[in-house]
């Protein structure tokens, strides 16, 4: 069995090469070394800025979602409004523009 690191930082990284790369997600391969000395490619995912919106009633005690179909997952389910943030966009900005966009209904503070 392989040393565990210590401290972090331990682990070093030689660079990363994209295999996949669109504006939800990019996918890389990271040549990197373990504390043991044992080095690879190491698949990370990294997926563009999001931003999501919760709205409430005034109450607070009601919130709005969206009954939607995956066909990734063969399933329905409940989920808040939210999209990607545009460059140079105020995330808070993405999360009303989306509830619209999703939703027809617009935050109000």
């Amino acid at each position: 069995m392989g040393q565990v690191a210590d401290e972090r930082g331990a682990w070093r990284t030689f660079g990363e090469k994209t295999i996949y790369d669109n504006r939800w997600l990019r996918l890389g391969l990271v040549d990197v070394e373990a504390p043991n000395g044992e080095r690879w490619d190491y698949h990370v995912v990294h997926f563009g800025r999001i931003a999501i919106a919760m709205i409430v009633n005034e109450d607070d005690d009601t919130v709005l979602m969206l009954w939607r179909y995956r066909f990734a997952t063969d399933q329905w389910g409940y989920e808040l409004l939210g999209g990607l943030v545009e460059e140079g966009e105020d995330p808070a900005a993405t999360a009303a523009r989306e509830a619209v966009e999703e939703s027809g209904w617009a935050p109000v503070g």
